[in-house]
């Protein structure tokens, strides 16, 4: 609730004098109404000699205060709230035994589908702010508008009904703050979801997008759903307007333990060009877990190889998901029968299964599918996992539940599909997943069929091929995971073409973003690294900024201080001539100058963890916090970018930009 007041409640919007009306069109028990009251309370007070009378605070209520929801009780409640937020502001507080207290429910708060005619149905507000109902279940009246409005709630999500309904009661300059469903607003893969997303991103103007999924658990308890945060208006964008949105990703941080705060560390906070949020459905998930450079490596993957459907449909195998016993209507399922049986839960990645199960039985089923996919051999994925995505090549027929799902070819296929089950348990494609799996990272370990079918594959050699079928069979025999891993990764990453850039961009997301993920507080990637890694770190940093053409130059780590870490960036050249300064920039003297700053408007309900460039005549100095999660060996090309900018404009250029190229 606060990090969306913060955003749409500004000094911008809060104008002293103007009149302002602020709605939660699904208010409940009206913690958003309550607080933005407060806020609008402090903000037309401070700096006066006088408290606000009685009278004023009840004018100001009755006129920028509005809400709706459907259950009466809820109303009710809200009501109470902003009786008592409007009686503390006043003195002496017993004047609520003599004062008349404005009438709200009836005329500000309203009982009503959101959807429905009713008494604010055709105001126009300023500021509309709330947490929608999450629920893929649409009311009579939203599917109503939705039909006459022309557009589709992706499963039926009502939520997505509230978003295109809010902007039509918002005036032309308003500003809407949505807690919505993070799968369905960014995650979601499906057609009607891609759409919507595509239509939101276009035809309106997002300003931020806070995607909350790491803080799943922390933020809302047992809920199994991930939020965002989403602000945004109409378009009413200019030739001068940005030309960018922020998207924002918080995490699960040591500080995070310690302050009633969400922990945002700065390198993710990163400007998105905004025709590409409009083009590209896809890039939001990449965006969680990585940053700009994976979402040019996955773009780059995309439209280089041919996806893992494309390639079984085009050899003319079989595909699909294992059987469901039940769950509707009744098929013959005697083509099953006698057939034995993998169990999900026996299951093991690039080995045979613990066993098999006793043969198949039923000789109905509510989808048996069809004969092909159990027939060996065959690959098996598993759609749920604890670390990493599972498959296996298995050579004999066995039939499977729909936990698993297959990939089966005709014998002659043989040695090709050993080589792709060895492709599909790689460093590559375990990456390829992380970035654009829609539910992995987001709400649980698990992959959907269509997303294990989407893997970009390369064609491989013969002689890769070969290679990776016998380390295939040699897992398949019992070689333990160590003896073939880096051999497996080689042979992948080459068939791919990767650069080492982008090698190690693979490599800091499988380890650094990986731990995040499923260590939260309690990862290695916020501990601080050896000194070995800040010397090479140094090193490659030195080695990038000399391929911008930028002469010779020394990096080297140059404070270790207060939670921090400085590395000074010099031209050899330059340093040599320049005069010794009085006093050596420090740590110390940057957290100084920041402290030193105030400004009553800073959010209380986030932290921004700092890091900064700073141009220190002939020197650039980075100074980021002493985690390994700010210094992964891929952000030097970025750190050099950003040192290029200091040098060239006197400031930083803009961190994380997702543009067109």
């Amino acid at each position: 609730m606060d990090i969306v007041l913060d955003e749409v409640l500004t000094p911008e919007t809060l104008v002293d004098g103007e009149e302002i009306r602020i709605l939660d069109p699904a208010c409940g028990s009206g913690i958003f109404l309550t607080e933005a009251f407060r806020r609008l309370v402090y903000y037309r007070s401070v700096g006066r000699e006088r408290a606000p009378t009685f009278a004023s605070l009840s004018r100001m209520l009755s006129e920028s205060i509005f809400g709706i929801d459907r259950n009466d009780d809820a109303v009710g409640v809200t009501a109470f709230g902003l009786y008592l937020a409007l009686l503390e502001h006043v003195d002496p507080r017993t004047i609520w035994l003599t004062a008349r207290l404005p009438e709200l429910i009836g005329t500000n708060l309203v009982v009503s589908d959101f959807f429905e005619d009713n008494r604010l149905a055709n105001i126009k507000f300023d500021v509309i702010v709330g947490n929608p109902p999450w629920q893929s279940r649409l009311s009579k009246a939203s599917s109503e508008y939705l039909r006459r409005a022309g557009r589709v709630a992706p499963d039926k999500q009502i939520a997505v009904a509230f978003v295109w309904r809010a902007t039509e009661m918002l005036t032309d300059t308003g500003f809407i703050g949505f807690v919505l469903p993070a799968k369905t607003i960014l995650h979601n893969r499906v057609g009607p979801a891609d759409r919507f997303r595509l239509e939101f991103f276009s035809k309106l103007d997002v300003h931020t997008v806070i995607d909350l999924s790491p803080l799943r658990k922390e933020l809302f308890g047992a809920a199994s759903s991930p939020a965002a945060i989403v602000i945004f208006s109409h378009d009413t964008r200019t030739p001068v307007s940005s030309d960018t949105l922020l998207h924002v990703s918080p995490r699960r941080t040591p500080i995070s333990q310690i302050v009633d705060g969400i922990v945002i560390p700065q390198h993710n906070i990163q400007q998105i060009s905004r025709s590409v949020a409009a083009q590209d459905p896809s890039i939001w998930k990449t965006l969680l877990w990585g940053n700009t450079d994976d979402v040019a490596l996955v773009r780059h993957m995309r439209e280089t190889f041919m996806s893992l459907t494309d390639t079984v449909e085009r050899r003319k195998w079989h595909r699909g998901a294992g059987y469901q016993l039940v769950g509707g209507d009744e098929n013959d399922a005697s083509h099953l029968v006698d057939l034995p049986q993998i169990a999900t839960a026996d299951f093991r990645p690039m080995a045979l299964p613990v066993k098999t199960s006793a043969p198949v039985t039923a000789r109905v089923m509510h989808r048996p599918r069809d004969t092909e996919i159990y027939s060996g051999p065959h690959i098996l994925m598993r759609k749920g996992f604890k670390d990493f995505p599972e498959a296996s090549f298995i050579p004999f027929d066995a039939a499977f539940t729909d936990g698993l799902f297959a990939i089966a070819a005709g014998p002659d296929d043989k040695q090709l599909l050993q080589a792709i089950a060895g492709v599909l348990n790689s460093s590559v494609a375990r990456y390829w997943f992380l970035m654009t799996a829609s539910s992995w990272g987001v709400e649980r370990e698990q992959l959907h069929y269509r997303e294990w079918m989407s893997l970009p594959v390369p064609a491989l050699h013969r002689e890769d091929a070969r290679a990776l079928a016998e380390i295939v069979q040699n897992s398949l025999a019992g070689a333990p995971e160590e003896s073939w891993r880096s051999r497996l990764d080689e042979i992948v990453e080459r068939a791919y073409g990767l650069t080492e850039p982008e090698r190690q961009l693979l490599r800091d997301a499988l380890t650094i973003r990986w731990s995040e993920l499923h260590q939260g507080w309690r990862s290695e990637a916020y501990s601080p690294p050896d000194n070995v890694h800040y010397a090479r770190y140094a090193e490659s940093l030195s080695h990038q900024l000399e391929l911008l053409e930028l002469g010779q130059w020394k990096c080297s780590m140059t404070e270790r201080s207060a939670g921090f870490v400085m590395l000074t960036c010099e031209n050899r050249e330059s340093a040599i001539s320049a005069s010794q300064d009085d006093g050596a920039f420090s740590v110390t003297q940057l957290l100084g100058d920041i402290s030193q700053t105030h400004n009553e408007w800073l959010s209380t309900a986030t932290i921004i963890e700092p890091q900064a460039v700073v141009l220190d005549g002939v020197s650039v100095h980075l100074i980021k916090p002493d985690r390994l999660t700010c210094w992964p060996m891929s952000a030097t090309k970025r750190d050099a970018a950003d040192v290029f900018g200091a040098l060239l404009t006197g400031d930083v250029e803009d961190r994380g930009r997702v543009d067109d190229a």
